[in-house]
């Protein structure tokens, strides 16, 4: 999901909206870089925003009045972001989306790049170049090679733990360095382990160790969760094989009304309700286990950095 600031309008991924660690989850009006440049986000409005905070009821940093509001900065930055908006928000979608440079370059570090960038200090980012090259324009350095793993050594970790996750039980593809790459630069088999692709992206680059610990607490919701999945495998598997026969029975006949027909089509109807039910059913219980782990390891570096006492 992608939302605009209030202040540089640029357009760019949630994430840069959410507010720091608080008693409750936070949505600001402008984004995390202009938040850095010093812009203060409770003079802005953002009806998006805010809109998008009341639902979800979170708490909306801004304002909702519109008269009067500093809905538009005015700076030579932002003009500049202005001019070169497509390259800025290329570039930040890119590194959004690149997990092995946001484990390697923290966000802060990134937006004062960014900002430098912004105030002419440093290139603007050129789409024509990789995203590596367009980090090394702004002095950020990242090893993309840190991670990089052989297709016999994936396909060896995937049949070592017969495709199953080794965090949660779930099936699983995902090759997961247990201590990520960017604190223990270990590449070695012993660091490598399979993962399904929600518990690799939610673990990021927490310690094996600290997220083992969370995951432990967790191992009765685990357990509802291989099997929401074994139930979904094996409702969708039944919903396919009965619409395939359904399909054929119309092929082979010519008829497409019929009593058995539409019988035949109300019993797969029910079946999608049911289907659709537990589905969403297994994705709040997936919502709720990432976000007991995400905030546990958020509080753990907020005490670290001795912002919590």
């Amino acid at each position: 999901m992608k939302l605009q600031c209030a202040s540089c309008l640029l357009r760019m991924a949630s994430c840069h909206f959410k507010g720091p660690l608080a008693a409750r989850p936070q949505l600001m009006s402008i984004c995390d870089i202009c938040l850095q440049a010093g812009q203060p986000a409770r003079e802005f409005a953002n009806p998006a925003i805010a809109a998008l905070a009341e639902v979800q009821l979170v708490t909306f940093v801004g304002t909702k009045a519109t008269v009067g509001a500093a809905s538009v900065a005015k700076t030579s930055r932002v003009s500049r972001v202005r001019c070169y908006r497509k390259q800025y928000e290329s570039f930040l979608h890119a590194f959004d989306h690149s997990e092995l440079a946001m484990k390697q370059i923290p966000r802060q570090r990134l937006n004062q790049a960014v900002l430098a960038s912004e105030r002419g200090e440093l290139p603007v980012p050129d789409l024509t170049r990789s995203l590596n090259e367009q980090l090394a324009q702004l002095g950020l350095a990242v090893t993309f090679q840190l991670n990089e793993v052989s297709y016999l050594t994936r396909a060896q970790i995937r049949m070592k733990y017969h495709h199953r996750c080794q965090y949660c039980g779930r099936r699983g593809d995902s090759i997961d360095h247990m201590d990520p790459v960017s604190r223990s630069h270990n590449n070695t088999l012993a660091n490598l382990t399979l993962a399904c692709h929600e518990c690799n992206r939610t673990k990021g680059d927490m310690p094996y160790a600290f997220f083992c610990r969370l995951n432990a607490k967790l191992s009765p919701i685990n357990q509802q969760l291989v099997a929401y999945e074994q139930t979904l495998t094996a409702l969708k598997s039944k919903l396919q094989a009965q619409r395939q026969a359904l399909a054929a029975e119309v092929h082979l006949h010519g008829v497409i009304q019929s009593p058995s027909l539409n019988q035949q089509r109300q019993v797969n109807k029910q079946l999608q309700d049911v289907l659709d039910s537990l589905q969403s059913d297994y994705e709040v219980l997936c919502q709720q286990r990432r976000d007991y782990l995400v905030t546990s390891w958020q509080l753990a570096q907020a005490q670290e950095r001795g912002d919590i006492i």
